[in-house]
């Protein structure tokens, strides 16, 4: 059995899908459009930002809050005071050179669960 062609709304929008090149000319033409807006919008927005950073870098760098002296009330960080209650005025990070083989020694050290116990003594093996 043969199937006919559709008629009246269907048969026109069956021939408006068979003809590709129309709906994809304007589909091209829809997306090139978005795209295009999109872009003015993410310039638009960059060139916003970028000249809101240069104001604010211009900008003196005094609190914005209320205009006190803020330094009277701020609180240094547990970490930056010594054992008196005092600020430390010297580097919390020192670091020495040891060499390659000392620091795998330490690390196997470390981390070799049989020379160690639980709390970290060394043990002394009875084999041997």
């Amino acid at each position: 059995m043969v199937r006919d062609r559709p008629q009246g709304a269907i048969a026109d929008f069956h021939s408006f899908l068979s003809d590709t090149e129309v709906p994809n000319a304007m589909l091209h033409a829809l997306y090139m459009l978005a795209f295009a807006v999109l872009t003015v919008f993410a310039v638009s927005n960059l060139i916003r930002n970028m000249m809101m950073l240069g104001a604010d870098a211009r900008r003196d760098p005094r609190p914005a809050r209320g205009g006190t002296n803020s330094n009277r009330d701020a609180v240094a960080h547990p970490e930056m005071l010594d054992d008196s209650g005092r600020v430390t005025q010297e580097p919390l990070l020192v670091m020495r050179s040891i060499s390659l083989q000392d620091a795998r020694q330490q690390l196997e050290a470390l981390y070799d669960p049989s020379s160690h116990d639980a709390e970290g003594n060394e043990t002394v093996d009875d084999q041997g």
